[in-house]
């Protein structure tokens, strides 16, 4: 179960990347909330899923998605913010 949250958060992480384009800006509404749904979902999936796998599995199943996408990692590819907010240490 939790790799099918996976892999369903990894399809939420894709829909809201390319959902970013139809936004405009965010100034068109129904492709804006859309967007903000599929972000929200990824979060809340990825989450329930790393219940029971461990962060470092979850955590790459999460940032190389946009490879998987047909990002290039080489130009540097988003992460998943929610991760880097909980992984950054004040140094």
């Amino acid at each position: 179960m939790p790799w099918m949250l996976l892999f369903i958060a990894g399809l939420c992480e894709v829909a809201w990347a390319i959902g970013l384009k139809y936004t405009e800006g965010f100034t068109r509404l129904w492709p804006s909330v859309a967007t903000l749904a599929a972000m929200a979902l990824s979060v809340v999936l990825l989450g329930l899923a790393m219940r029971s796998l461990p962060v470092g599995t979850a955590y790459p199943s999460c940032a190389e998605s946009p490879v998987l996408q047909g990002g290039d990692a080489e130009r540097g590819h988003r992460r998943c913010p929610v991760l880097l907010s909980i992984s950054q240490t004040d140094d």
